[in-house]
């Protein structure tokens, strides 16, 4: 059995936004319209979308909870992902990872990310990259935070990582193909 390109998509979703939660979910389904069948009643798909609410939670989510909410529509035909905005899906979808290889961030500091910024920055002004991405996210909160409770002891601070960062550049477009600067952990996609 594969997994669904919903799935996948939300995986992927998922993975580029490691710190989110899943806020909900909605299939689109035509709730007033069930076909009988023997086993159990199965619901007709109203939507083409699957519209999901990932979010981050807030400091204080014990006390009230709250996420910074961001939109996302995946299109159940061909799993790709869209941002979405006051109800609207974009044009085009977000370049995701589904399946295959995944780049994932890798924890840094903010001066190795500034550092990939300048080299990026000088190969696309010398005419040697064509097309690239990069992405730093803020670390993880580590659960024990989330939870309220107090430093674990012997809980070493210094380890904490200050950025994740991945990411993927052209180089040598110059000179004709080129090759590839990966920044990141190469994983393989996990089976189901």
């Amino acid at each position: 059995m594969t997994t669904s390109r919903v799935r996948q998509a939300l995986d992927a979703l998922l993975d580029r936004y490691p710190g989110f939660d899943v806020v909900s979910i909605d299939w689109q389904l035509d709730s007033t319209a069930w076909v009988p069948a023997v086993s159990a009643p199965k619901p007709i798909h109203g939507g083409p979308w699957v519209l999901v609410e990932i979010g981050q939670p807030s400091d204080t989510f014990d006390e009230t909870p709250a996420w910074a909410i961001w939109q996302f529509a995946i299109f159940k035909a061909t799993g790709a992902v869209h941002s979405m905005s006051d109800g609207a899906v974009s044009d085009d979808p977000i370049p995701l990872y589904v399946g295959g290889r995944r780049n994932l961030p890798i924890p840094t500091s903010y001066e190795v990310v500034a550092s990939v910024l300048r080299n990026m920055a000088d190969s696309v002004a010398s005419g040697d990259s064509f097309e690239g991405s990069i992405e730093y996210l803020m670390p993880d909160v580590p659960d024990w935070v989330m939870r309220g409770e107090p430093e674990p002891e012997g809980y070493d601070r210094a380890n904490e990582p200050e950025v994740l960062m991945r990411c993927s550049y052209r180089i040598g477009n110059s000179m004709g193909q080129g090759g590839v600067r990966i920044v990141g952990s190469i994983n393989e996609a996990s089976e189901p």
